[in-house]
């Protein structure tokens, strides 16, 4: 408890001595060139740290995901039985229907491909589960290079306000008369933190949550789709895989391999 009490006087009284070098009003953090300094010092890091043909592949992995509306597992659950009956009707016709990808998912097309062609059941699960294997380790690295990304702004933040407050200290050495006076050099500091850790936190951390989500998303869709393939390699009814991929519905395991 005293530990605490302690942390809280220190803190309140360097939020007061700053209030008393640099005053008060908030027009005085309003800096567009420190914005630009963490902005550039962000993407400089970027592409040292990660390499611009990666940080390109990423980008593009990354805009694909946020510019494709959320996809949502009633929605594929109907794509599923759509697709079943499709090929329960196309065993009876001599012109096979199309299961196109304006209307399904293009791992369910995938799936329903290697019914036509592949016999055996364990095959086809093979086949879907390194696919989606290898898509979650993709969204696995992605994932680790944003949220890496995510630091560069405080890292060039704290470098700002490291170098501002050497500044001070430089002057005071080899100049006696002040160029800059301690409330300028601190503001400069204080903006540098400010807007690094605000650009971290507020814009950079919820945009790769978001894009975590949606990796989360794409994977518990494909799995969706591989039980849903694995259903219909059985011969069960549009009907029963419905029931059984909703929450809560009964867990068809028959012969499935």
């Amino acid at each position: 408890m005293k530990k605490k009490i302690s942390a809280l006087l220190s803190t309140l009284f360097f939020i007061g001595f700053i209030f008393l070098q640099v005053g008060t009003e908030l027009n005085l953090f309003l800096n567009l060139f420190v914005i630009f300094l963490i902005l550039g010092g962000t993407t400089c890091l970027s592409i040292v740290m990660i390499g611009l043909s990666r940080l390109y592949n990423t980008q593009n992995v990354v805009r694909g995901i946020l510019r494709n509306p959320k996809v949502i597992k009633k929605d594929i659950i109907l794509q599923i039985t759509a697709a079943t009956n499709t090929l329960r009707i196309n065993s009876q016709r001599s012109d096979p229907l199309l299961i196109d990808d304006e209307h399904f998912h293009p791992f369910l097309i995938d799936g329903v491909e290697l019914l036509t062609q592949v016999e055996e059941h364990e095959t086809i699960n093979d086949v879907l589960e390194a696919d989606i294997l290898a898509r979650r380790a993709r969204h696995a690295r992605d994932i680790q290079l944003i949220f890496s990304v995510t630091k560069y702004p405080m890292i060039c933040g704290l470098l700002g306000a490291i170098l501002s407050l050497s500044l001070f200290a430089f002057q005071l050495y080899y100049h006696s008369g002040s160029i800059f006076t301690l409330g300028a050099i601190l503001k400069m500091a204080i903006t540098f933190l400010l807007y690094g850790f605000a650009i971290s936190f507020f814009i950079l951390m919820p945009i790769a949550k978001k894009i975590l989500y949606r990796f989360d998303n794409d994977i518990e869709i494909r799995r969706t789709i591989k039980r849903g393939i694995k259903l219909m390699a059985v011969g069960i009814s549009s009907d029963l895989i419905e029931e059984s991929l909703n929450p809560g519905g009964p867990d068809v395991r028959m012969e499935v391999h």
